[in-house]
């Protein structure tokens, strides 16, 4: 994060803007917190989404975004593990922007970042979380299990596209309600490990 807000703060000086490109004085209200996180939320999930459909073009595929798609199952970790160039189109531009424009305040940017890392490392965890973060978790697995499809963040611009239609197919069939059970299986497992101090692990 600290190296985020400094490569933008360098940048900006050295094309002769010296003035940080965040407000850092005072707090912000209330308001201004949920415009600037929904205005950067949308933001970030346009350019997410058309950037990743473009890393999945043969050459892009190839020769970077197929490192990220080395894990067919994912872990949490594995949402960053993948070549500078994808962390640049999908990791650190998308975030950046929105609240770049809006000119946020500095917390707002740390809680932006906090809360896109968080979803990031959950839709990658491969547990189906309760709540939101359940079918964002599932709609990405699915991503990473077939390599095509369900390319946005949050659903709804694959939505807009039709890019979700065979996911949509596949969550009818047996085999999606098997991979969910089990899922949700192993996710109280892990719990109950953690909650008897992993005495019974490895």
């Amino acid at each position: 994060m600290i190296t985020t807000i400094s490569v933008i703060f360098y940048l900006r000086v050295m094309a002769g803007q010296r003035k940080f490109p965040y407000k850092w004085k005072g707090l912000p209200s209330f308001q201004e917190v949920a415009l600037h996180l929904t205005i950067s939320v949308i933001i970030r999930d346009i350019l997410f989404y058309y950037g990743h459909v473009a890393l999945h073009s043969r050459y892009l595929y190839k020769f970077i975004h197929k490192q990220h798609h080395a894990f067919t199952a994912p872990m949490g970790m594995s949402a960053m593990y993948c070549h500078p160039v994808e962390h640049l189109v999908s990791n650190f531009i998308p975030v950046i922007v929105g609240p770049g424009l809006l000119g946020s305040h500095i917390l707002v940017v740390w809680l932006f970042v906090i809360m896109e890392s968080v979803a990031a490392v959950s839709t990658h965890s491969g547990y189906h979380l309760p709540g939101i973060l359940r079918e964002a978790s599932r709609f990405h697995d699915y991503h990473h299990e077939f390599f095509t499809g369900n390319y946005g963040s949050r659903e709804w611009l694959d939505y807009l596209h039709g890019t979700d239609s065979a996911y949509k197919k596949y969550m009818l069939t047996k085999n999606a309600v098997r991979d969910d059970i089990v899922t949700e299986w192993s996710m109280l497992g892990a719990l109950w490990a953690i909650a008897l101090g992993n005495k019974f692990v490895g």
